[in-house]
């Protein structure tokens, strides 16, 4: 193993395992299972030397597109700073081995804040309130997911009414894009809506559903373990 992913590996063993986190297969992404949505530490590569960013998200595990269906991506969050340090978002790997654990230290300390920030979605009304700011803070003409998203959550705690006002808005949004796949996608969604979210059971069934399709769907690519460590 190179020494500048081994000194990786080192600080998230030291720092989020104790979390409850784990390594994603042997990526350098590491995991935060809270059952219906995953909390991901990357370190991401650069395309041209050796080096990281870091980067904290959440992966929503209600089904989007097919082709995503099997991936962990990013729904909310990105590239963070190192900790005591904002304009540090990326450290090169220069040989030498003291520097650069110290940086990776830092960006591994911030991580491990940002994932404890994000715990908080576990509680449906602050993972509300935190998606409709952020639906506040996107211009109409750059919105897409985040009607979809907020529609998925309020299906899942029962808040039926909103949850269609949402999903209405959301098909609004997919019409108005107009690139072919997120038609297929929206057809799909009006050809269930009298099924699948024909009622409050019919829509919080239907989001569960897609929920444990999807975690069998990352279990299968030895992604994710087999139970949820902090599921609520």
């Amino acid at each position: 193993m190179e020494p500048h992913i081994q000194i990786i590996n080192e600080s998230a063993k030291a720092v989020l395992k104790p979390l409850g986190m784990f390594r994603a297969g042997r990526s350098r992404t590491w995991l935060d299972d809270n059952g219906w949505f995953l909390i991901s530490v990357d370190y991401e590569p650069s395309a041209y030397e050796k080096g990281s960013y870091i980067a904290v998200g959440i992966c929503f595990l209600w089904e989007k597109t097919e082709g995503l269906r099997a991936e962990i991506y990013y729904d909310y969050g990105g590239r963070i700073a190192a900790a005591g340090d904002k304009a540090a978002s990326y450290v090169t790997y220069c040989e030498r081995d003291a520097r650069y654990e110290q940086a990776i230290a830092r960006f591994t300390d911030a991580a491990a804040q940002k994932v404890q920030e994000y715990r908080g979605f576990r509680d449906h009304a602050y993972a509300r309130k935190m998606l409709e700011q952020r639906l506040a803070a996107v211009p109409d003409a750059q919105r897409f997911w985040e009607c979809y998203d907020l529609a998925m959550l309020c299906f899942l705690a029962d808040d039926y009414d909103a949850g269609m006002t949402y999903l209405h808005a959301f098909l609004q949004t997919a019409e108005r894009n107009g690139a072919d796949w997120a038609d297929a996608f929206a057809a799909s969604l009006r050809g269930s809506l009298q099924t699948a979210y024909g009622s409050p059971d019919a829509a919080k069934q239907t989001v569960s559903g897609m929920i444990a399709h999807r975690r069998e769907l990352l279990q299968n690519r030895r992604l994710l373990k087999s139970h949820a460590r902090n599921r609520k």
